[in-house]
């Protein structure tokens, strides 16, 4: 965003959450721009940035986290956008470990653990706020995805995790909706999206 990186929330080796923002424009020096943002201390979250707005979605702390998704223009000032969104849970529940990524002007969730359970729904939104579950076929059940998007066109999802263990498994789509592949790959190193 404006030709910058940011580093957002996290965990630190003390095993402290943070709710620090810092900002570099050449990736060596960076500048705490905020200390105590509006979303919480939080490791495991997901930041994404979508029409020049930069979005916090979800995230665990040393009690349980947040399905919330909140939102900012410049990395100081954030605002809560929702803090139930469809894709979170019923109840206390949360999802985690989930992918997220944006891909044709939307923002998508995938996959994740919500209650121990492994999902393989996938989730859209165009503004953070209003999100559509959108019933994709073909994903395995997992968490920890790595998600690669090829010139705008085409999504490369690898690797993950299911209850059986780790997925050395390729899937591939062009809508974000109906995944084709899906079969072990031979000699894949499983990556994680965390």
């Amino acid at each position: 965003l404006n030709q910058a990186v940011y580093l957002i929330g996290g965990q630190i080796p003390s095993g402290a959450y943070t709710d620090d923002v810092y900002r570099t424009t050449d990736g060596i020096n960076y500048t705490l721009i905020q200390s105590a943002a509006s979303f919480g201390a939080y490791s495991r979250c997901k930041v994404v940035v979508l029409n020049s707005t930069i979005y916090f979605l979800g995230g665990t702390d040393a009690s349980a986290g947040t399905n919330s998704v909140y939102s900012s223009t410049d990395g100081i000032t954030w605002s809560l956008v929702t803090a139930t969104p469809g894709w979170g849970g019923s109840g206390t529940s949360r999802r985690d470990n989930f992918a997220c990524f944006v891909f044709k002007g939307k923002m998508w969730i995938l996959g994740g653990i919500i209650n121990g359970t492994y999902q393989s729904d996938v989730w859209s939104s165009s503004d953070g706020s209003s999100w559509t579950n959108e019933s994709a076929t073909g994903l395995t059940a997992g968490d920890n995805y790595a998600v690669n998007v090829i010139n705008g066109a085409t999504l490369i999802v690898t690797g993950g995790r299911s209850g059986a263990g780790q997925l050395y498994k390729i899937h591939t789509s062009t809508d974000g909706i109906a995944y084709t592949g899906g079969t072990t790959v031979t000699g894949l190193e499983t990556f994680t999206a965390n």
